[in-house]
């Protein structure tokens, strides 16, 4: 005598009744990994390609060097502008998290700061068309904004200039 009880899944426990489950498309952001590690191979652009999970920890930890360890001032207008001293402490982040082959160091700083450049274009317009657009605010997400920085963004996002090269692309 079998107990067919167990055969077919939980009804409480199906994912339609998960009030967690992410929606389709959906996901969370990235994190800085913790630890260090170790790239055995660089490709000749500078990115870390070996072992293979070495990439994507290095681009998650660029995009989470922008949002969430070194806030920027969104007001700054492009990367060009960002201080020097800015952008070798994210280097120096980066750099003590992976330990690169020797004689790559300039060829990953390059690309790093590239990335780091085009992480921080996506925030900037994360914050222009998550927020700015809705008459949101960022401060439970970007803590680090502060309200006058804010202001002034959103004075910048919202200028007739603006808003005329937003409706161009």
């Amino acid at each position: 005598m079998e107990d067919n009880a167990s055969s077919g899944p939980d009804p409480a426990t199906t994912s339609s009744e998960n009030k967690n489950k992410r929606k389709r498309g959906q996901r969370g952001r990235n994190h800085y990994p913790e630890g260090k590690y170790t790239v055995n191979a660089v490709s000749a652009a500078g990115e870390p390609v070996e072992p293979p999970e070495i990439a994507a920890k290095f681009r998650n930890a660029i995009g989470a060097i922008i949002r969430t360890k070194m806030v920027l001032d969104p007001t700054i207008a492009n990367w060009a502008l960002v201080p020097a001293g800015k952008k070798e402490a994210m280097w120096q982040l980066l750099s003590g998290t992976f330990v690169l082959p020797r004689g790559t160091t300039e060829k990953v700083k390059y690309y790093a700061t590239k990335m780091l450049g085009e992480a921080f274009r996506r925030w900037k317009s994360h914050l222009n068309t998550g927020y700015v657009q809705k008459g949101r605010t960022p401060y439970s997400e970007f803590g680090d904004i502060t309200p006058a920085q804010w202001k002034e963004f959103v004075r910048q996002k919202t200028t007739e200039e603006a808003l005329a090269l937003s409706q161009k692309n």
